[in-house]
């Protein structure tokens, strides 16, 4: 199974992948019916789920979005399993991965295009690190 490499932030669009094959010959085949797939949080909470699409020779594709509205939370980390029925055996797969805090650089010398007063050094002046927790803007210092 392949989630691609992260970081991952809320708000990201996540791609998972899935190849699938018959367990006799090890060459890749379709699977039997739909190949479908569940989200669980860190305490084992579902998610999310459905099934995958399927690109043909034994692949198969989805994208989930990490938002907010669909339960997704920064700082949490979750688990994907995929279970996939190929020449009568089911199989399933799982692979995890973390929210991690959005941090941004910034310089905060502007507001709205109007030049800020200060020393240009320091909060909230100057170099900043932006973070984005829940939704919300926090600046902090270098």
């Amino acid at each position: 199974m392949n989630i691609g490499q992260g970081p991952w932030f809320l708000d990201d669009k996540l791609m998972f992948s899935v190849t699938t094959h018959n367990v006799t010959t090890g060459a890749s085949a379709s699977a039997t019916g739909n190949v479908a797939f569940e989200v669980y949080d860190h305490e084992g909470a579902f998610i999310e789920g459905g099934n995958m699409s399927d690109y043909g020779s034994g692949l198969y594709v989805r994208t989930i979005d990490l938002t907010f509205l669909n339960d997704y939370q920064v700082g949490f980390s979750y688990v994907i399993v995929v279970a996939a029925t190929v020449a009568g055996i089911t199989s399933r797969v799982s692979a995890g991965f973390r929210i991690s805090e959005a941090q941004l650089p910034a310089d905060v010398r502007q507001i709205n295009s109007a030049t800020v007063l200060g020393d240009g050094d320091t909060i909230p002046w100057g170099p900043a690190t932006v973070l984005v927790r829940r939704g919300l803007i926090v600046l902090t210092d270098g």
